[in-house]
């Protein structure tokens, strides 16, 4: 509601649907507003939304360091929209494990607020299973 609690109804809507509806698509709208911003913005939104209580999540002392995600985003940018630059990424393999670990301190910061009972552990498990069957139909 903090994000959609102040958009405006008109007169003529409030008869044809249930307040739940109404909430329902201005949610569906944000939804939809927030997919076509940034990838910063999207994590900045989790962040708001989670406000999460610990700084790390993974078990090996990973810390989500936004600051990187920026320059790592504002380079694939430049990467996937310059194309005739010559650019490239300092470090892969370094950049590809951050960002793997990015996205799994994501999820368990979400599961974590909204009690959704999911461990590193298992996310971690389900990765690798995931990865093991890709390297399988290569």
């Amino acid at each position: 509601m903090e994000f959609v609690g102040k958009r405006s109804i008109p007169l003529s809507e409030l008869e044809t649907k249930s307040p739940a509806e109404h909430i329902k698509l201005a949610v569906s709208g944000e939804l939809d507003r927030l997919e076509r911003e940034s990838l910063l913005k999207k994590v900045d939104r989790l962040f708001q939304l989670c406000k999460p209580k610990k700084q790390t999540y993974l078990t090996n002392g990973f810390k989500f360091d936004r600051d990187r995600l920026e320059r790592l985003d504002a380079l694939r940018h430049a990467i996937v929209h310059a194309p005739g630059k010559r650019r490239q990424f300092p470090s892969v393999a370094d950049d590809l494990d951050f960002l793997r670990k990015s996205g799994l301190h994501l999820l368990v910061m979400l599961s974590d607020t909204y009690e959704a009972g999911l461990s590193t552990e298992e996310m971690l498990a389900a990765y690798q299973r995931r990865n093991s069957s890709d390297a399988g139909t290569r």
